[in-house]
C-alpha cells in the first residue's frame, strides 16, 4: 500500500515580511522560516522570526502575520 505525502497550499502573501525559501511546493514535514522586516514583529509575539510546518492534514500549523511595533512616546529634554 502506498501513501502519498499530503501537500500544503501555497504560502499566502506576507505583508512586511518574507518566507525564507525558494520552494513553491510543500509536503508533510516541510518547514519554512518566516522573517518580518525591520520594525515589524510577528503578531502576538515579541520576535521577528518563526518556523511554520506542513502538517499531515495538508495544512500549515499556523498562519503568521507581521505587524508594526507600537510606537511609544519618547520625551527628550
Amino acid at each position: 500500500m502506498s501513501v502519498s505525502a499530503k501537500q500544503c497550499p501555497s504560502l499566502p502573501p506576507l505583508a512586511n515580511g518574507q518566507y525564507l525559501t525558494k520552494d513553491t511546493v510543500f509536503h508533510y514535514n516541510d518547514s519554512v522560516e518566516v522573517h518580518c522586516n525591520d520594525g515589524y514583529f510577528l503578531t502576538g509575539r515579541s520576535s521577528t522570526d518563526a518556523t511554520i510546518e506542513c502538517q499531515d492534514n495538508g495544512r500549515w500549523n499556523e498562519t503568521l502575520t507581521c505587524q508594526g511595533m507600537e510606537s511609544s512616546t519618547v520625551t527628550t529634554s
